[in-house]
């Protein structure tokens, strides 16, 4: 259910800075996190921390990487986690939204895999997958494994559906990332997850001043929907197999529809998925 809505959240929540410019950040090299509760970052001296949050288990930690710049020595003392060195030069996503915020980033190059292409609508993904440039490794819940590992990438970026799929991931032969955005509650969370993208890429500065703009944006929009009388009735997506989801009340998507002005059928529900 994923995959099919959260095609349009790069749309709506990345479409505000269309020079790709880097812009100024107040914010760069500050830890603090403003809506996203699926990640922390610690910055130090000689490398950083990033922290993937277990939404199944709420306040402990899913996957802990000390992120280094390859133009560093490792140093001497490091904290328990798995070394990654920066910026990354060879991805695979499993994710269209991840394609969209990298593609934001302007690192879409270091992208050497993906997983079902034909819901990615970047043309520039869409391209490079038709020239060869851009294996198409089959189905995120079931990736061609030898496929992947001929890729030779430095960080898979997958995105689990339960905590079972997360450690089965983590077998494979290659540092896995959890990208969990899609379980944020509330849509500049998603939009946050920008940040942990910019630390991977060594753009942090310009994925802050990316999440800034996305934010006034988004805050500027919701404001003319606040006082409007009529609020249609509102339900979403299709038919998916032998069912019909529906983002829970609760959900970012649900707030996104709220936001616009829509009245979302199943706002009283109270889940956060779907």
């Amino acid at each position: 259910m994923k995959k099919i809505f959260s095609l349009l959240l790069p749309i709506v929540l990345f479409a505000c800075n269309p020079s790709g410019k880097e812009t100024h950040s107040d914010i760069a090299g500050n830890d603090t996190i403003r809506y996203a509760q699926g990640f922390r970052i610690e910055t130090h001296t000689d490398f950083q921390i990033l922290q993937i949050m277990n939404p199944w288990h709420s306040g402990k930690v899913l996957q802990t990487y000390i992120l280094v710049p390859k133009n560093e020595q490792l140093p001497d003392s490091l904290p328990e986690g798995l070394v990654i060195r920066t910026p990354l030069q060879r991805t695979v996503a499993f994710s269209s939204v991840v394609c969209g915020m990298m593609n934001e980033l302007q690192v879409l190059p270091s992208l050497v895999g993906v997983t079902e292409s034909q819901y990615i609508v970047i043309p520039e993904v869409q391209k490079a997958v038709n020239e060869g440039n851009i294996t198409d490794v089959g189905m995120a819940g079931n990736p061609n494994i030898e496929r992947l590992l001929m890729l030779n990438a430095e960080v898979v970026f997958a995105n689990p559906i339960n905590e079972s799929s997360a450690l089965s991931i983590e077998k494979l032969q290659v540092p896995v990332i959890s990208c969990l955005e899609w379980m944020e509650n509330h849509p500049l969370g998603q939009a946050e997850w920008v940040r942990v993208f910019g630390l991977l890429f060594d753009k942090q500065a310009f994925a802050d001043s990316l999440f800034r703009a996305t934010e006034q944006s988004y805050n500027d929009l919701r404001t003319l929907s606040v006082n409007i009388s009529h609020r249609p009735t509102v339900m979403t997506e299709k038919k998916y197999g032998d069912f019909w989801y529906q983002p829970g009340g609760e959900s970012y998507f649900a707030q996104l529809l709220n936001a616009a002005g829509a009245d979302y059928l199943f706002k009283s529900n109270k889940q956060s998925g779907s």
